[in-house]
């Protein structure tokens, strides 16, 4: 039976909750985090409110270093990445879902009051 591979992208704009969480995992390799506010506007009961959703964010190796350098809380950013979830291995090698889910850039757009100004990393 042939294994189906499903898509999983996303693509999310908003603007940065907190500066950057910079580290090196055990690897030796950068890892920065990051909450990202999104909102939309939704009517309900007949009237307009605004919703936020909070997003983690999690970047590795070169684009943990422009979030280093480049990041800042209320800058606004456009991520694409992939939705992951923590998983745990126990000694058994069993896997355990664990309740964190984030998005893990694989692009951000770091974007500024000028447009002139806007960076790309990848």
């Amino acid at each position: 039976m042939k294994e189906e591979v499903f898509l999983n992208s996303c693509l999310i704009e908003g603007q940065m909750a907190d500066d950057p969480r910079n580290e090196t995992n055990s690897r030796g390799v950068m890892v920065s985090t990051f909450t990202i506010a999104t909102s939309r506007w939704v009517k309900r009961d007949n009237r307009i409110d605004k919703d936020v959703s909070h997003i983690d964010i999690q970047a590795v190796g070169k684009l943990a270093e422009a979030c280093k350098q480049t990041g800042r809380k209320g800058r606004i950013v456009r991520i694409v990445g992939k939705l992951t979830q923590d998983r745990l291995i126990g000694e058994n090698g069993t896997k355990e879902l664990l309740p964190r889910r984030y998005i893990e850039a694989e692009h951000i757009d770091f974007k500024s009051d000028s447009k002139s100004e806007n960076k790309k990393e990848n």
